[in-house]
């Protein structure tokens, strides 16, 4: 036990007297968590839409309704035009976001069953055009229903049906907001941009402390000390297991700061359940030494081993969503199948504070691959030592 204990303590002290890998794994991705976080995490303001109404018909009643709901106050503003000049000059000035003009013969259209339709001037910002859309459509949708139940119930769309839309559009504004910002339609899910990147970079830099195992290893066999350490009469298991113990403390080190750091400094919400979330971390410091192993037993050199293991580790983060929030479902399930991806979910999942079973699932299916990396690694572990090749 004394040489395992030696050995660890000496790894470690190599590693962090390597003002480099200090830099890179501590400094890098705590700035990293800063600037994509700040950048995209700001909230989004309500957008101002401006209504030019031409109509003076009975349709009005539901859409001072509407415009008046205080469920609405967080997503728009709503303002109204005296001409259509008017309007278009708000829009494109910047004093509104989005514009709609409502044509005369809106009340008397939706009356006689027509097709009533709203013209709309979007704004240059496609996202605030989105949201803008994505209310005026599903008012217009609950108008077109209330419409169609009065011809079929009664025979007619009359101005009866006028406030059956509008509480029609409160009763189901849940549907709405859902689908707009924050919540379970963000492109971050249930959490905020800098928690999202809190946990990508989080667990892309545990990667690349892990694949320190298989480099210190391979360091050691170019420079000759590992043809020494294996000659020595102690046995090699606990030598082996010292290097892999100084590799996993560095990466708790660098956990624990990355996470108390973002929390004190950057506000990052981590969840209560920090037992849960230190086992996501070792699990997938275990995952990355066990894979850098498999890795270097192929490649036999260390630039060879840093070469792949590092592509590995981009192309596992860019396919997890670690670099592009939402790149489609196509690219989701391709994502499925990486290291990242579990270990970003559960992270999530701590911090939204999802049920304990989801996160064990996700727990669960890292310590499976984290036991076949390192079983393969093992049984792998002669090529990588061997002093032939």
């Amino acid at each position: 036990m004394k040489i395992w204990f030696h050995t660890a303590y000496y790894g470690f002290l190599r590693y962090i007297r390597n003002k480099s890998v200090v830099v890179i794994m501590l400094v890098l991705p705590l700035l990293l968590i800063f600037l994509l976080g700040s950048a995209l995490s700001g909230e989004m303001k309500p957008v101002k839409i401006v209504i030019y109404n031409a109509d003076n018909g009975e349709m009005n009643a539901a859409l001072q309704t509407f415009t008046g709901d205080p469920a609405l106050s967080g997503y728009a503003i709503f303002d109204s035009a005296d001409t259509e000049e008017d309007l278009l000059n708000r829009v494109r000035g910047g004093g509104a976001d989005y514009g709609i003009e409502i044509p005369a013969n809106f009340s008397e259209l939706v009356q006689s069953g027509g097709n009533a339709q709203w013209k709309s001037y979007p704004g240059p910002d496609d996202l605030e055009n989105q949201v803008a859309e994505s209310i005026l459509n599903r008012y217009l949708g609950s108008i077109q229903t209330a419409q169609t139940i009065g011809i079929v119930m009664t025979g007619y769309g009359g101005a009866s049906e006028n406030h059956s839309a509008a509480e029609s559009f409160r009763h189901d504004q849940s549907v709405v907001t859902a689908g707009l910002v924050g919540g379970g339609g963000s492109e971050y899910g249930k959490v905020s941009a800098i928690q999202y990147y809190a946990g990508t970079y989080l667990i892309m830099f545990l990667l690349y402390s892990g694949m320190s195992a298989a480099l210190s290893l391979l360091d050691e066999k170019e420079s000759g000390t590992l043809g020494r350490l294996y000659s020595m009469p102690q046995r090699w298991g606990l030598i082996l297991a010292g290097r892999l113990t100084s590799i996993i403390i560095f990466a708790a080190i660098q956990s624990a700061i990355i996470i108390l750091f973002s929390w004190l400094v950057y506000g990052v919400d981590w969840g209560g359940r920090l037992g849960q979330l230190a086992v996501v971390c070792l699990l997938t410091s275990a995952c990355a030494v066990g894979l850098s192993l498999i890795i270097a037993s192929i490649a036999k050199t260390k630039r060879a081993t840093q070469s792949i293991f590092s592509t590995l580790a981009v192309l596992m983060t860019f396919l997890s969503g670690g670099m592009i929030a939402d790149l489609g479902e196509g690219i989701k399930r391709i994502g499925s199948f990486t290291i990242n991806h579990w270990a970003v979910v559960t992270i999530g999942r701590l911090m939204d504070g999802e049920a304990g079973m989801l996160v064990w699932k996700g727990v669960g299916i890292l310590a499976a691959i984290a036991t076949v990396l390192m079983t393969i690694a093992l049984l792998r572990m002669k090529k990588v030592v061997s002093l032939d090749a």
